[in-house]
């Protein structure tokens, strides 16, 4: 039989599964106890965590979803680890602190109310308390030094305008004082009565101008006197005095399932890999080709037998 035609049933479940015992015993038995022991090892020796929350309301000109994106950003995180002083304490440089907060902080927005609650999950109670109050902190510093640094460029700009309108201003008077003391303060030409007058206008413009500039200068320094608080602390986070996450016998009944898993899927598949990687070849046995037999009566009497002994010898002559 061709090796072809044997490569289906090559495969079969029964096949594989008698071929290779030792594999699915092994994933039956060995490798579920192996994942067990292991996976209670790490949760025994694996530290408490804490979680501390905080739940605040946004007062800024972004969406909540927005706010509640930025706790995570960078900008926020690095100045809580600067004012903290997260990398002494945890004795880790500022990436490893910031990628460590950044896995420890969650958000969560309530679409009812708008407000937006934190957590802070560490091994260190005081730590999450004290990250999960300054990471809401630090989002109303990084708002309001947005908010002051965009007014005093504004503000910046408008006071340059002040000084170049009261420039004009005064070229505009100089111009029009010119112009009155060669032609007259009140001319009975009428051209030259319409040169005072449109001169004048020029100048009563760039003082127009420049009153208003100052006026909103002023509302501007106004503004940024009174500039409030972008966020308002409704739930301020505590020291936690449970540990977060499930019982301990949740846990273990998730590794003993995660185990039972793993180790069905090593029976199922691992057998499979084996018979791809080392197929099993049979040892093909070649039998003796029989000879034919003559039945024909005339060809038997016909073929020269041996000397019968029954015969006398000579007779057979």
């Amino acid at each position: 039989m061709d090796e072809s035609s044997q490569l289906p049933g090559r495969f079969l479940p029964s096949k594989v599964y008698a071929r290779w015992k030792w594999t699915v015993r092994f994933g039956l038995f060995a490798v579920p106890l192996i994942l067990f022991l292991v996976g209670g090892f790490v949760l025994y020796l694996e530290p408490s965590r804490y979680e501390s929350k905080a739940v605040f309301e946004y007062h800024g000109n972004r969406t909540p979803v927005e706010a509640a994106a930025l706790l995570k950003s960078r900008n926020v995180q690095v100045d809580v680890c600067d004012t903290l002083e997260l990398n002494k304490q945890l004795d880790l440089d500022r990436e490893t602190v910031i990628e460590t907060l950044s896995k420890a902080t969650e958000t969560q927005l309530d679409p009812v109310t708008g407000l937006i609650e934190v957590r802070v999950t560490h091994a260190r109670k005081e730590l999450a308390r004290d990250v999960a109050a300054g990471l809401v902190k630090a989002l109303d510093r990084y708002e309001t030094t947005l908010s002051r640094n965009a007014i005093n460029f504004r503000l910046q700009a408008l006071r340059l305008a002040i000084r170049n309108g009261e420039d004009k201003a005064d070229a505009r008077r100089k111009d029009l004082l010119q112009l009155i003391a060669v032609r007259g303060e009140a001319p009975a030409d009428p051209a030259s009565k319409l040169d005072i007058t449109a001169s004048r206008i020029e100048w009563e413009q760039e003082c127009r101008r420049v009153a208003d500039n100052k006026n909103r200068a002023a509302e501007m320094d106004l503004e940024l006197a009174s500039l409030g608080k972008f966020t308002t602390i409704h739930t301020d986070p505590v020291i936690s005095q449970t540990p977060a996450g499930k019982k301990s016998e949740d846990s273990l009944g998730e590794v003993s399932l995660e185990a039972l898993g793993y180790g069905l899927l090593f029976a199922l598949l691992v057998p499979y890999l084996f018979e791809l990687a080392c197929p099993f070849y049979r040892r093909r046995i070649k039998l003796p080709v029989r000879k034919a037999v003559a039945t024909d009566s005339t060809d038997e009497w016909s073929t020269p037998t041996k000397p019968s002994d029954l015969v006398p010898s000579g007779l057979n002559g």
